[in-house]
């Protein structure tokens, strides 16, 4: 009896982890690209989401436009944003690699979805991969 209960046990250790950790997928009819920075809505099993709008706020780019009251139309102005949003996409994947995240979406997208896809706030992390630019 007792050696069924140890047996048991060990099935029960080994087995609810592989399963906790099977790969999720966002259904085709609800996946928007335009809100997916990082990974694979096909197959996840790590997702974070960020804010994006913080991130490119925080860039020295960004900061330059506000400094500099660069109007929204001008040339220079779109430069720098385009800078802008090219370093914080490098974040986004610097950190997917290096933490692991296998699926970086739009903060609050993941959650609106049917079923809703847990994940971790990863702002405070593409924020010091930014800073550390």
């Amino acid at each position: 009896m007792r050696r069924r209960s140890v047996v048991g046990l060990f099935a029960f250790i080994i087995v609810v982890p592989v399963i906790a950790a099977a790969a999720q997928a966002i259904p085709d009819s609800q996946v928007d690209s335009s809100r997916v920075y990082y990974g694979s809505t096909g197959a996840f099993e790590k997702p974070g989401e960020v804010d994006i709008e913080a991130a490119i706020q925080s860039t020295p780019e960004y900061q330059e436009i506000v400094k500099k009251k660069i109007d929204n139309g001008t040339g220079k102005y779109w430069i720098l944003i385009s800078d802008a949003t090219d370093r914080v996409h490098r974040a986004i994947s610097d950190v997917g690699k290096v933490k692991e995240y296998d699926l970086i979406a739009e903060k609050g997208y993941l959650g609106k979805l049917e079923p809703p896809v847990a994940c971790a706030d990863i702002t405070a992390h593409v924020l010091e991969a930014i800073a550390a630019e």
